[in-house]
Order: C-alpha cells, then sequence, then structure tokens
C-alpha cells in the first residue's frame, strides 16, 4: 500500500509522463527511419504501455565518490539550522489535523427565560468549546502552509478518485460492450453447407483442428469473435451470397491471420497495459496502433500474391458497400479501418523491405528510452575494502537510525489522516449536541434531575450528578453534562468524576473533552493525560498534540513522558522542536540523557545531525556516556564543520576507546580544513 494520496498522485504523473514520451519517440523513430514494419508497430506500443505499469522505479547506485567517514544513507532533511528543519516532524500546524472549536452556542443569542424550568439548561446552552482545542499553526506562515497542505491532500484525493472512477468505467464500458456481442450472437445462424466447407479447408490447410463454426448473420461481421463457448466466425448473408469463391476465400484468410495470431486476446491485454493511463490519448493512440498494426498483418496475409490481392481488394470494396462496419471488444471486424488506406498499403510494399538493421536499431532505442524512464541513477560512495570491522558496524547502525527517522516522518501523514477523521466525528457529534441545547424540554427527567444535584453547588450533590453517567440511557446528554460538569464545577473531585466519566465513553465524550478543555486548569490537564491512557494510542496522540500547543514546561514534560509508542512520542517531540526552535533543542538532548535504548539514542543521533554547534557538542558530551553506543552520534557530528565540534567529537572519541573511536580520530587529524585540524590535534593532546 503507498502512503498517502500524494505519493500515487506523484507516482502516475511520472508514469503517464513516461508513456507519453515513449510513444511520441517511437512514432518519431519509426518516421525517422522509415520502417513501415507492422511487426515493430506492435513492439514498440507494446513497451511503451508497459512503462504505465512501473509504478515503483529502479534504482541503480553507481559507486562513485570517496566514502566520507560519516557515511550513510543520508537524509534530505536533517534537523538542519535548529529545529526548524527537524526529520522527527514537520510543523506542528501540519500535525496531526485539529478537532472541532467551533461553539455550541452565543450566551448572547440565548433567552434566559427560555430555561427558567431547568436552570442548567441555560448553562449547558451558554458554554462554549475550548478554542485552545484548536490546534493551530505558531504564525501566519504555517497556517498557510498547512491550508495548502491541505488542499493538496484534497485535490490528490480527488484526483485518485477520478482515476479509479475512469478506470472502472472503461472496465463496464467493456463488459457492457462484450455481453451485446454475445446477446446478438444468439441471434446468428449456422452457415450452409458450401460457405461451411470452405472456411473447414482453410483451417485444415492452416492446421487447425479444433471446430471454429462458421455462422451468418445479417447486421454483423465478417468478424472473429471470441465468445465464452470459444472462437466462432460470423459473417454477414447478404454480401456473403454475392461474392465468388475467391472474395470469401480472400476474406476468410483476413479473419484466419487473426486467429493464428491470437490476435483478440493480444488485443484485450494491450487495452489492460493501457488501462492506468484511460486518460492518456497518446497512450489510448498506442493501443489503437496496435490493433491497427493486427489488421496490417491480416490483410497482408490475405493478400500474398497479385491475384490474391485483387481478390481482397474487391471484396473489400463490395463490403464496405453493402455491409456497415462494426468493431467490438468481442472480435475485429474485417472492414473496419478506411477503404482507401488499406489499398494504398497493400499496393505499397515497402513494408517488407525494413532492414533487419533498423528493425534492431528501432529495437533497442526504444527498449533503451524505456528503461532511462523506469531507472532511477544514485551515486554513493565507493566500497571500501580494507574498512575495520568496527566502522562498518557504525556505519550500519547509522543507516538503522536513518531509516527508523523516515520510519518516524512516514508515519505523520497517516496520524494526519487519522486526526482528520476523528475531527469530522466530533464535528459531526457537536452540531448534534447543538440541537439538542436548543430543546431544553426534551430532556430526559434523569436529565433534569442530574441538572439539579449539579446546580446546588455542593461537592456531594455534584459527584452524585455525574456519577455512572456511562448508564445514563441517552449518552448525547450524558456527554453535555459531563462536559459541563468538567468546566464549571468549583470542586476538584467532581471535574476529574466527569472527567474520568467522558474519558470511559470513548470517541463518544470526545465532544464533552471539546466542551472543557480550555477551562481545565493544569492540575486537571496532568490529570486528563493519565486518563487518555485508556484511548486508542493514535487518538491520544492527537489529543497530546493538541495540549502541547498552549503547554508550559511543566506540562511539556508531562506530555512527552506519557505512555505512547516511541515513534510517536518521537514525532511530538520533532513537533514541539518546530514550535519553541533553538531553546527546546537542549531539551531533547537532556531528554535523550534520560531515555534509555535507541530512542534516546536517536534523538542525540538527530541532534548531531543539525547545523546547531553548540548543540551538536552538547549533544557529543551527552551521548559519550554510553560508550560504544554513542559512536554513531560522533561520526554523524563529525560532519559539522566547527573546530568546537570536531574537538568534542574526538574528546568523547579518546573516552569511548576502541577501533572505531580510533577511525575517527585518525581522520579529524588528517582532515584537510587548518582549522578543524588544529582543534583536533588540540583535543587529542589533551590529558
Amino acid at each position: 500500500m503507498f502512503e498517502s494520496h500524494e505519493t500515487i498522485v506523484a507516482l502516475l504523473a511520472r508514469t503517464t509522463l513516461a508513456v507519453s514520451v515513449l510513444v511520441l519517440a517511437s512514432r518519431g523513430l519509426l518516421a525517422a527511419l522509415k520502417i513501415h514494419s507492422p511487426q515493430s508497430r506492435r513492439a514498440v506500443a507494446v513497451v511503451a504501455l508497459a512503462a504505465g505499469w512501473i509504478w515503483a522505479p529502479i534504482h541503480v547506485t553507481v559507486p562513485w565518490y570517496e566514502p566520507e567517514l560519516s557515511e550513510s544513507r543520508p537524509s534530505e532533511a536533517s534537523l538542519e539550522n535548529g529545529a526548524k528543519h527537524s526529520r522527527l516532524a514537520k510543523s506542528p500546524g501540519e500535525l496531526p489535523g485539529e478537532l472541532p472549536a467551533s461553539s455550541l452556542a452565543n450566551t448572547s443569542s440565548i433567552n434566559r427565560s427560555q430555561f427558567a424550568s431547568n436552570p442548567l439548561a441555560y448553562e449547558l446552552a451558554s458554554f462554549e468549546t475550548s478554542d485552545s482545542w484548536e490546534f493551530k499553526a505558531a504564525d501566519g506562515n504555517q497556517q498557510r502552509g498547512a491550508g495548502a497542505a491541505v488542499w493538496l491532500r484534497a485535490l490528490s484525493r480527488a484526483a485518485i478518485s477520478i482515476w479509479l472512477i475512469g478506470m472502472a468505467a472503461m472496465i463496464l464500458f467493456a463488459l457492457a460492450d462484450y455481453g451485446r456481442s454475445v446477446r446478438g450472437s444468439r441471434r446468428w445462424r449456422a452457415a450452409n453447407g458450401v460457405w461451411r466447407d470452405e472456411w473447414q479447408r482453410l483451417l485444415a490447410e492452416a492446421g487447425v483442428r479444433r471446430a471454429i463454426p462458421l455462422l451468418a448473420a445479417d447486421d454483423s461481421g465478417p468478424m472473429l469473435t471470441l465468445l465464452p463457448r470459444g472462437y466462432v466466425l460470423v459473417v454477414p448473408s447478404r454480401f456473403w451470397s454475392r461474392s465468388n469463391p475467391s472474395e470469401r476465400e480472400a476474406i476468410l484468410r483476413h479473419e484466419l491471420s487473426h486467429l493464428l495470431r491470437g490476435d483478440i486476446w493480444k488485443t484485450w491485454l494491450v487495452y489492460l497495459l493501457a488501462l492506468p493511463q484511460w486518460f492518456n490519448p497518446l497512450a489510448r493512440g498506442a493501443a489503437r496502433d496496435f490493433r491497427e498494426a493486427g489488421e496490417w498483418l491480416s490483410d497482408r496475409d490475405a493478400a500474398r500474391t497479385p491475384a490474391l490481392r485483387i481478390d481482397f481488394l474487391r471484396a473489400l470494396s463490395r463490403l464496405v458497400e453493402l455491409q456497415r462496419p462494426c468493431t467490438s471488444v468481442a472480435g475485429h471486424c474485417a472492414h473496419a479501418h478506411p477503404l482507401l488506406f488499406r489499398v494504398r498499403r497493400l499496393l505499397d510494399d515497402s513494408s517488407t523491405k525494413d532492414s533487419n538493421m533498423k528493425r534492431m536499431l528501432l529495437t533497442a532505442m526504444v527498449i533503451g528510452l524505456a528503461i532511462v524512464s523506469m531507472v532511477r541513477v544514485e551515486l554513493v560512495a565507493r566500497e571500501t575494502d580494507n574498512l575495520p570491522p568496527a566502522v562498518q558496524a557504525v556505519k550500519e547502525k547509522m543507516e538503522a537510525l536513518d531509516a527508523r527517522i523516515e520510519s518516524i516522518q512516514d508515519s505523520e501523514g497517516g496520524l494526519k489522516e487519522h486526526a482528520e477523521k476523528l475531527k469530522e466525528s466530533v464535528e459531526a457529534k457537536v452540531e448534534q449536541l447543538k440541537q439538542l441545547r436548543e430543546m431544553p424540554d426534551q430532556f430526559s427527567d434523569e436529565a433534569k434531575r442530574r441538572a439539579k444535584l449539579f446546580m446546588t453547588n455542593e461537592e456531594a450533590k455534584q459527584l452524585e450528578a455525574v456519577d455512572a453517567l456511562l448508564n445514563h440511557p441517552f449518552r448525547d446528554e450524558a456527554v453535555l453534562l459531563a462536559g459541563y460538569a468538567a468546566k464549571q464545577s468549583e470542586h476538584e473531585a467532581v471535574r476529574r468524576k466527569a472527567i474520568g466519566q467522558f474519558i470511559e465513553m470513548g470517541k463518544d465524550g470526545y465532544p464533552a473533552l471539546a466542551l472543557c478543555y480550555e477551562a481545565l486548569n493544569t492540575k486537571d490537564r496532568i490529570f486528563l493525560v493519565k486518563q487518555t491512557a485508556k484511548l486508542d494510542a493514535d487518538d491520544r496522540a492527537v489529543l497530546i498534540a493538541h495540549m502541547l500547543k498552549d503547554a508550559d514546561d511543566e506540562m511539556i514534560d508531562v506530555l512527552l513522558s506519557a505512555d505512547l509508542p516511541q515513534e510517536r512520542r518521537l514525532l511530538l517531540v520533532g513537533a514541539v522542536a518546530e514550535k519553541k526552535g533553538q531553546a527546546f533543542i537542549g531539551r531533547i538532548v537532556e531528554m535523550g540523557d534520560k531515555t534509555e535504548g535507541d530512542a534516546g539514542l536517536l534523538m542525540l543521533y538527530a541532534v548531531a545531525k543539525s547545523k546547531s554547534p553548540e548543540h551538536v557538542a552538547k549533544a557529543v558530551r551527552v551521548a559519550a556516556k554510553r560508550g560504544e553506543a554513542a559512536l554513531p552520534v560522533l561520526a554523524a557530528a563529525f560532519k559539522c564543520e566547527q573546530p568546537d565540534c570536531r574537538a568534542e567529537v574526538v574528546r568523547a572519541a579518546k573516552k569511548i576507546g576502541g577501533e572505531a573511536s580510533q577511525f575517527i580520530i585518525q581522520h579529524a587529524l588528517t582532515d584537510a580544513n587548518d582549522e578543524l585540524r588544529t582543534a583536533a590535534e588540540a583535543a587529542n593532546g589533551e590529558k
């Protein structure tokens, strides 16, 4: 499965360009080389259309340049210039969507007297959804970028939908056309004995042993047809009765040629090749070229000698006059192409004069173009045969870390899509709650009882009001009550009881969370984070991403220490780094220091790949505590061309020791940059 709609659209655009270029290039080569062979035309059409099925380009690596010390699969965007280009995530405005921040109503638009009999109804009507629930970008540029990304995703989805619908429509049209041919075949009747004998004689001469019935029709043919029961040849009775045996034989030879080559099923396969490019007129033209080349071959087989050529041309002339041509998915009509064009083609024998050299040159050039369109060449470092095993192990670890960073970044798209679906579902429920709020008289007796208890402002009675809301017979009322209680109660125990109730409701309780979130203090939000451990992991990641939007440092620590899959946590770390900027990179180093295993190492590695010397040096110092496990961090930091960073790398390598560390130190001491080499020498000489 492809990772995103944008990826599919990009691949479709690439294959469309490849097919179009190949079709145009092959036609140009046919004209330039003056090649008339129908076999060559069919071959180049197949090659061009086949390129439309090569979705994943073939990557070819060419060893070209000298390997660097920290050579691994380079990332296109690492934590460059601090957090701004973080690989762990893009802008927080892009991650991972918003839940609704629309107000249930405005207090000013509510008639207070309408709720005189139910005080809670008025309070519910006047209570707005938290604006802070909407996850907005940090600035206008990020908002515009997020908006453009949303539009791009929407356009990509629309394009893919149209593409898939188009393919489905093409298949349905073909099946419908085939069905019409099958139904029409019921009106065909067996041909008379003379006509049947003529056909059977030609089949025997060609070595065809299977039975191919000859049928007559009033409005169809001559056409070789492939029906569910097998091949049949249908001929028009009026034309057949007015033609002499030599003319009939010429037409029969034409259809026999289609049978011997298997043109019907080959044409089906070619149109299947063209299916992904149904919208591309050049692809459709290539499919037509293949089919017409088949007619050309059959014409040539039917007119192999001058005498047969005269009979065939006479038969075609009479056939065009007496019988309307038709073509269907089931088969090919013998006279479905312009008569004058076919006459000229039969009279011109230049197609038999194409040299083998020309054909080989054409084939080589078209296949070469196809390969160029499918292959992506990547220049890589030359392998070093004498690379020490310890250094090779460090390189492999760096490749694994890079792959994990890419995997985390790729997962962002899936989380965004999940957040968008979540947002849509919550918005729909909020709208329903809005309608419920406008009809307070429709509240159940149980809801009114709970409302009266809550309005006493007594802690015990408010706890009773929100107790066991999961068992309330009407879920929408329960969501409203829980959200209101969490927002309005003065008692911490009541607020937390309400929070626990709507969290227990799962997805049904999310609108209540949207209603109360802005009013929650830091302690309540910390309690909320702990309660969300009961939620789906992706739902929890979306919620925490939104809570990070206006979180203070204390809250950020709580949110990022929440029980989440490591990939989700690292994605959120990158989102915060994007929002907070340079100041937060130091926090990432501290988090990496406190986080054990590869998760902590990955944070330090990402910082080491940045170009912020201060933070790179700090990441190296912290990573050195991990011993040899820190070597990928040192190797990544080696690319920072600042003397302080280089000195810190050498100090850490001396501290760690071992073959790979000596390799790093040796490269630092022989660096072509005088300033970096001097810094390395000074650090190496320290005691």
